[in-house]
């Protein structure tokens, strides 16, 4: 019989450990809906959440200024790579002007402009490589941002 009471007595702290495992979980789970069901409002409500609370609105606004400076850093990023495809003339380039394009250094800006004084100009593109220093691999490079007029 005293084994009997201890069984029902284990069996009844079991069962008490176990509904309260239950409700605990129960209330954490309540509470885990709680919380996301506030990450689901929509733009007006963070509005008015913002203007509630001004150092909230302060952050809003330094969130918004890095945006938009993003987004201009980026057009200007943009504009840089339209610029720097800026055609070069290369019978009338000077030596500042022919440093722009890619792998060109002042030396060999200089020896451009000497070879066109002493040929009188390049005829077609292709004979850029008969300037020293300019080989395949640089005129291939360059080929698109140099032009004769």
């Amino acid at each position: 019989m005293e084994k009997q009471n201890s069984n029902n007595k284990s069996d009844t702290i079991v069962k008490r450990s176990y509904h309260g495992s239950l409700y605990i979980l129960f209330i954490l789970f309540t509470l885990f809906l709680y919380k996301t069901s506030l990450c689901t409002v929509s733009a007006s409500e963070i509005d008015l959440r913002f203007q509630k609370n001004d150092r909230i609105a302060e952050t809003k606004d330094t969130v918004k200024n890095a945006v938009d400076s993003n987004k201009s850093s980026q057009k200007n990023k943009i504009k840089e790579l339209t610029v720097s495809k800026k055609l070069v003339n290369i019978n009338t380039a000077s030596v500042d002007e022919l440093t722009g394009l890619k792998g060109i250094g002042k030396k060999i800006a200089q020896e451009i402009v000497k070879f066109r004084n002493e040929t009188g100009g390049f005829q077609t593109p292709e004979d850029i490589m008969k300037v020293k220093g300019i080989g395949k691999a640089k005129y291939s490079a360059i080929r698109d941002y140099i032009i004769l007029k």
